[in-house]
């Protein structure tokens, strides 16, 4: 058996080091309950409640890294910044995967706490996760209204002819309207939206650190999981040319390597002596 946790925006995946003892998964139903004369109270279901997945376990520290009962370690700060500063900081819907078993599915991390434990760097902690479920909220696509049409929505254009009664007039905007008459048409526009801003770009140089970098333009070095996901794949390509499996998340950093910084717009600029550029 492994678990792992799988970040659904980055395809990041994190798999626990250690097995824990036992895992509790809690599972419900919700039901609506009414009020019968001469029957009294009467529950019928109405749902079923989210699942939630609890385990208690440990993340040994780096002189057990070897040992035949810990699988791909993990520097525990590590997990710890990524589950604390970046998943739960960001709301970060993850993908619960616990081989050879039936759970596979979206969830967020409701609760993590971690301790120091023993004199091997190990740490104990506790995690809760709870079911991710989608919100979907329906409305009508096109509204009936009686003559004249209701006044316009914010940022309405009225264009065609406008001659007497307001025949022949096609409202263009953010809502439908149909007339009873029929002297209105149909018709929607979607509101402009801003260009999503690109990602920068960085090239490593000698001497540079993944906190230096997430210091330096995340504003927070604290924040260096949230480059690691954005360039797992390249890190780990970078990792293959110098004779390594991996970059061990991130743990193998060579200059030359191109990192995306995650947010921002295109900017360019060479540092001072380095040759390090920032950009497309």
């Amino acid at each position: 058996m492994e678990i792992y946790l799988t970040d659904l925006s980055s395809g990041y995946r994190l798999q626990f080091p250690m097995l824990p003892e036992e895992i509790a998964i809690r599972t419900g139903t919700i039901f609506q309950q009414y009020t019968v004369i001469a029957l009294g109270d009467i529950k019928l279901p109405a749902g079923d409640e989210l699942r939630r997945f609890s385990w208690n376990g440990m993340l040994p520290g780096q002189s057990r890294q070897g040992e035949p009962y810990v699988t791909g370690w993990i520097s525990p700060d590590y997990i710890h910044t990524m589950i604390t500063s970046y998943w739960m900081s960001n709301r970060s819907k993850l993908r619960l995967l616990i081989t050879n078993s039936p759970v596979n599915m979206n969830v967020y991390i409701e609760k993590f706490d971690m301790e120091l434990s023993g004199g091997h760097g190990d740490y104990r902690y506790e995690i809760d996760l709870v079911e991710a479920r989608d919100l979907v909220v329906r409305h009508p696509s096109v509204w009936i209204v009686q003559d004249p049409p209701p006044a316009q929505p914010p940022n309405v254009t009225v264009v065609g002819p406008t001659g007497g009664g307001g025949s022949n007039v096609s409202v263009v905007g953010p809502t439908d309207f149909v007339s009873t008459s029929g002297s209105v048409e149909a018709a929607s526009l979607s509101a402009a939206r801003p260009e999503t801003p690109q990602p920068k770009t960085y090239t490593v140089v000698a001497g540079d650190t993944l906190w230096g970098i997430a210091q330096r333009f995340l504003g927070d070095g604290s924040r260096y999981g949230e480059i690691i996901s954005a360039n797992l794949k390249v890190l780990d390509l970078e990792a293959q040319k110098y004779g390594h499996k991996s970059s061990e998340n991130g743990y193998w950093l060579f200059p030359g390597t191109v990192l995306t910084i995650p947010g921002g717009t295109f900017y360019e600029t060479v540092l001072p002596g380095g040759g390090a550029k920032v950009g497309a």
